[in-house]
Parts: structure tokens; C-alpha cells; sequence
């Protein structure tokens, strides 16, 4: 997951994932003439959950030191630690779908303040039910999501309310569909591209190269500061040494040289998959272009009982130095009549006899037309 601090947004909503939580934090830089500008009352909001996050830091705590001591299939369920029983099966409320979690995501942003919060495995392996929009939204958050772009298990970016008016979505020339992007202003003419990437453990040879194509043509996009964090699934790359245990010819190796081609920086370095009787691997990444763009990182159990960590990071950007605005829409400049008459053309009667859910689907496209 992550954070920045943004002006004007296309706004885009949809919402998170499952088990690949990349979370990202923004610290403003402390200079005097690049100081960052925190969101209108942030110093209440840290008062007022101060003590949900002291609480939430010191049940992780807990968590990590038993399972340090030893003690296996624990995790953390409605605000407390339970051992899982290995000769039940795992409650599936928890497994395989971000739907689940969303109660755990919400106690997260009490505990830290998150300008970004980006998700990967949206959607569940199987399922017979699609996962829409509404079922993953978070309080204090607009959502972007690729959940109506085909693609198999879904990403969604989160940005929060107060900085979503420098925020705007913009397309990428690729027909790579396990990603989203992103534009934000920075202060001046800086802009910040972030991008949210998932690439599955089973992707196709003609899949990886999309990705690579997409990794080279980044520095083709016209922003002064570069973020892409996400499930990469490259366990046998060992980043800290930029080389691959695959022959050389291996797709491993091929993205090794395309992040190299594009002067990208990693920055994970600890296991960010833990599962038991399996090898810890680092598949969660975070690249940005610039080497001391990322300033800290925190690896923190997963989920409920997901086996890849949460990551939260703080991005060394600066956003604009003017008091903290917000949107200001312009309604005595709309076109009403020719929004009425876009409304009257449809046929709303289909309506009637449709779910709430279909309804919503039905209602959305439209609306977003005007």
C-alpha cells in the first residue's frame, strides 16, 4: 500500500485486493523551501487514533514475537490473535479475497496516516460472484481499479480524500491489464507517475514481454519523480545483488535488464512471503528513479492470515506549498440541458427488475459519461 500528498483529479472510483498489500506512506521533505504540506487537520486526526494505533502497533508486535518464538499458524482476526487449528481448514472469510479484509484495512488506516494505499489480487482465485466497486471501498478513500478491464485477479490504488484533487489517471500505451496509473502533482511543474503492477507466478512467456515493454517505455512518460510498487512473483531474483539463479535467457533475467535499462531502484530487501514449510521470498517490490526517493520501509504480518507482508513506505516528494485546497466545483458552468438529454436517452425502465448490484452497473456508466 502507499502515500503522497496531491491537486485537481479525475476522479475514478473503485477499491483494493487481497493478499499482496504493497502500502505506501509519504513523508514531506523537512527543508525549508520544499517543505511539504500535511492535509487539513491532520494533528487532530493523529489525536483522535492515538489510541488505535498504539493498540494495532503493539498487537502486530505480539504477533511477530510469537511467531519468532515459534508458535505457528497464528493470525490477526477482528482485532486479536488467533491459532489457527491445522486439522480444520482455514475459515474462508479470510482466504484468497481483499471483500474479507476490508474491517482490518480500515483499522490499518486508524493506525497509520496513509495518502496511497495500493492492492494487489483484488479478486478471489475462484468465484462465482464478480467483485464490484462497491464491495471494496474504504472510508476516507477514492479507489482506482482495473476490476472492469478483463483482467483475472484485480488491482485497486486507494487515495485518500485529501489529496485526491492532484491526483488524475492516465493510460499507459500497453495491452499489459494487471496494472494502474497514476498522475500526481507535485510541487511547480513536478509530477509523481505511480504505478501499481501484478504479475502472476504463471504468466505467460507473451505476458512477460508486455511487462518488459512496459518497464522500458516509463521514461518515455514526461514526470519528474517515478513510484511502481506490486506482486512481481520473481522469487529466484536476488535484488540486493541484481542477478537471477535462471540461465540467462530466463524472462527473470529480462527484467532484471529492463529495470536496469530504465535506471529504476529497489527497494525491498527483507522476505516480504511467509508460509509455512515453504521458502520465504521477496515477490513484493518497490521501484522509484531516483536512489534516495524511499526514505523507510516497515514489513508487517499480512492481512489476516495472508502470507505476504504489508508494506508501508515513506516517498521523499514534496506536493505544492500553498495551503491545503480543496475542490471547488464549478456547477453554474454545466451544461444541464445536454445532461438531461443524455439522461433521457436511456432507457431506465431496464431497471426494474434488476439486483442492486445490476442496477449499480447498469447506472454507472452512464453517469460517468456526463
Amino acid at each position: 500500500m502507499a502515500r503522497t500528498r496531491p491537486e485537481n483529479a479525475q476522479r475514478q472510483h473503485s477499491q483494493s485486493g487481497t493478499e499482496k498489500d504493497t502500502i505506501w506512506k509519504k513523508e514531506a521533505r523537512t527543508a525549508k523551501d520544499d517543505m511539504a504540506i500535511d492535509s487539513n487537520g491532520r494533528a487532530e486526526r493523529e489525536g483522535a487514533v492515538m489510541g488505535e494505533r498504539e493498540a494495532g502497533k503493539n498487537l502486530r508486535a505480539e504477533l511477530k514475537r510469537r511467531r519468532d518464538e515459534g508458535e505457528q499458524n497464528l493470525a490477526i482476526c477482528r482485532n486479536q490473535i488467533i491459532t489457527l487449528k491445522e486439522t480444520e481448514p482455514e475459515p474462508p472469510t479470510l482466504v484468497d479475497t481483499l471483500t474479507n479484509k476490508m474491517n482490518e484495512m480500515l483499522l490499518l488506516t486508524g493506525q497509520y496516516i496513509l495518502d496511497v494505499i495500493m492492492v494487489t489480487e483484488v479478486k478471489p482465485k475462484h468465484s462465482t460472484e464478480p467483485t464490484s466497486e462497491p464491495m471494496i471501498s474504504l472510508k476516507g478513500y477514492l479507489s482506482y481499479t482495473n476490476l472492469d478491464a478483463g483482467s483475472h485477479r484485480g488491482i485497486a490504488i486507494y487515495v485518500s480524500n485529501s489529496i485526491d484533487h492532484l491526483v488524475t489517471e492516465i493510460s499507459l500505451n500497453t495491452t499489459y491489464e494487471e496494472t494502474i496509473w497514476l498522475n500526481i502533482k507535485l510541487k511547480g511543474k513536478d509530477k509523481l507517475l505511480l504505478g501499481c503492477v501484478y504479475r502472476s507466478p504463471s504468466s505467460t512467456g507473451q505476458n512477460n514481454i508486455k511487462l518488459f515493454n512496459l518497464l522500458q517505455q516509463i521514461p518515455e512518460y514526461d514526470s519528474t519523480h517515478t513510484a511502481i510498487a506490486g506482486d512481481f512473483n520473481y522469487p529466484e531474483i536476488e535484488w540486493t545483488a541484481w542477478s537471477t539463479t535462471k540461465p540467462e535467457e530466463n524472462h527473470s533475467q529480462k527484467v532484471i535488464d529492463a529495470c536496469r535499462d530504465t535506471y529504476l531502484h529497489q527497494h525491498t530487501i527483507q522476505p516480504t512471503r511467509h508460509r509455512h514449510c515453504q521458502n520465504e521470498s521477496l515477490l513484493d517490490l518497490v521501484f522509484t528513479n531516483e536512489e534516495q526517493m524511499v526514505l523507510s520501509i516497515d514489513y508487517l504480518p499480512g492481512l489476516g492470515i495472508s502470507d505476504h507482508a504489508v508494506i508501508i513506505f515513506n516517498v521523499h516528494v514534496y506536493t505544492p506549498t500553498t495551503g491545503q485546497a480543496q475542490p471547488k466545483y464549478r456547477y453554474h458552468k454545466c451544461n444541464y440541458s445536454s445532461m438531461n438529454d443524455q439522461l433521457n436517452d436511456v432507457d431506465w425502465s431496464l431497471m426494474d427488475n434488476l439486483s442492486v448490484q445490476e442496477a449499480w452497473t447498469f447506472s454507472t456508466p452512464p453517469m460517468r459519461r456526463l
